[in-house]
């Protein structure tokens, strides 16, 4: 689940599924380049290394699911900071992590370089973080209060936001692979599919009895 423009911050509220109404495609030298210049491609603010990242990972399920993605992007250089739950499962694991609180009435740990203290929503309000990950608890009132204020705050100010497990796991891997790219036009890309099909159909041997010699 992606949030495609700061604009639309209705779809902030109406959960996952609805978060995004369109597609972008691109081409790429593999999946994972194409996938990054695909998020570039929808406006996505692809955070650099030594930016901040908002965790609130929701479910135990999903925080084992993403604990070796986490793992990596602290090893990439990210400084992490998350909600009270998802801080404690990931720094028990070893993993070096701030926390802050989800609710404006609750008490905030004072973030690294912050003076003071500030929960979640207004680190994000104030584009102190670069990216949000928020997976939602299922079935918690709550929650689903806190985290609808969260990703319209991220919509609103245009802080990249990610809201599924599987688009986090791989844009990590993604920023462990992709380096650099390369801008190529339509007709390179089509050539590089030309050739490739070439090769694979000259290295088929035809079926028996449907060779060029074969009797009619």
């Amino acid at each position: 689940g992606l949030s495609r423009t700061p604009s639309r911050t209705g779809a902030a509220g109406r959960g996952v599924e609805l978060v995004s109404t369109g597609e972008v495609a691109c081409f790429g030298e593999d999946m994972y380049e194409a996938f990054l210049l695909s998020m570039m491609a929808t406006g996505f603010h692809v955070p650099k290394p030594g930016s901040r990242v908002l965790l609130s990972t929701g479910p135990l399920p999903s925080k084992l699911q993403l604990l070796e993605a986490v793992r990596d992007l602290h090893a990439m250089g990210f400084e992490l900071l998350g909600t009270p739950g998802t801080a404690a499962f990931y720094s028990e694991r070893g993993i070096p992590i701030a926390t802050v609180s989800k609710q404006p009435a609750g008490s905030a740990v004072r973030t690294r370089g912050e003076q003071g203290t500030r929960t979640a929503l207004e680190l994000v309000r104030s584009k102190a973080v670069a990216m949000v990950v928020y997976v939602a608890l299922p079935d918690d009132t709550r929650d689903i209060t806190s985290g609808v204020e969260l990703r319209r705050a991220a919509v609103e100010r245009g802080v990249a936001l990610l809201t599924s497990e599987k688009v986090f796991k791989l844009f990590v891997e993604t920023l462990r692979r992709v380096k650099s790219w390369e801008v190529k036009t339509w007709r390179e890309y089509v050539s590089m599919l030309t050739v490739e099909e070439s090769a694979v159909g000259s290295s088929r041997s035809p079926a028996p009895g449907f060779g060029p010699h074969s009797p009619m």
